[in-house]
């Protein structure tokens, strides 16, 4: 009886299966980008506000950063800042239920 020879199947099986994963790393890495990107926290916004409260959506800790009158449903987002008076408070409404209130 002839031995069937097994190592030439074997190696187009394993061509195959480098092929394949070589592919699927190319999807993956070409699609990371925007999977990270939608992995953001959805924007939240500020629900109320009483007295004085100020909304810097700069990233620079420099003294002369943008600050402006925040108002009801202004949609926020990572780091926003949010500043409130003396004797002010604001609440900040996030996805679901969720709730924050900053005095």
């Amino acid at each position: 009886m002839d031995r069937m020879k097994v190592w030439p199947h074997a190696i187009l099986i394993i061509v195959a299966c480098a092929v394949i994963g070589g592919a699927a790393a190319l999807f993956w890495t070409k699609y990371e980008r925007s999977a990270q990107a939608s992995a953001l926290p959805n924007a939240a916004r500020i629900e109320r506000v009483d007295g004085q409260v100020g909304l810097n959506r700069s990233l620079d800790n420099q003294a002369n950063s943008q600050w402006i009158q925040a108002t009801p449903n202004t949609p926020i987002s990572v780091g926003d800042r949010i500043y409130t008076r003396d004797n002010s408070r604001s609440e900040v409404a996030f996805t679901g239920r969720d709730f924050a209130t900053i005095d």
